[in-house]
């Protein structure tokens, strides 16, 4: 395991941190998103619980890996901490948005 850097997080932390908010994260949003639709279980549900959840959890890792110091954007440049709440905007928009039309589908039209 690598050790520490000045910052005090780890090379697998950072690791850990880029992947959930890059793959894993959007990647279970979407698995989730899709059981809403499919579910039609009305709104504010078990899932739709999880669903915040996720979002919640991506929001912490994004934020931990930019208060490291060793942040990258998607393209892999340089991020700082100053970007977070751009994209805490942007994302939550995108989150927002999906879930409004997972439930829409999933209440309303497939039923």
């Amino acid at each position: 395991m690598n050790s520490p850097t000045e910052h005090g997080t780890s090379s697998l932390r950072l690791l850990v941190a880029r992947l959930t908010w890059m793959l894993i994260g959007p990647a279970t949003l979407v698995i989730i998103g899709l059981k809403i639709a499919s579910a039609g279980d009305g709104w504010l549900t078990r899932l739709d619980a999880i669903f915040f959840g996720v979002v919640g959890m991506i929001l912490m890792a994004r934020w931990s890996e930019l208060k490291s110091g060793e942040g990258r954007d998607s393209f892999g440049e340089p991020s700082t901490i100053a970007t977070f709440p751009r994209f805490v905007r942007t994302f939550a928009a995108v989150a927002i948005a999906a879930w409004t039309i997972a439930n829409i589908m999933g209440n309303h039209i497939l039923n």
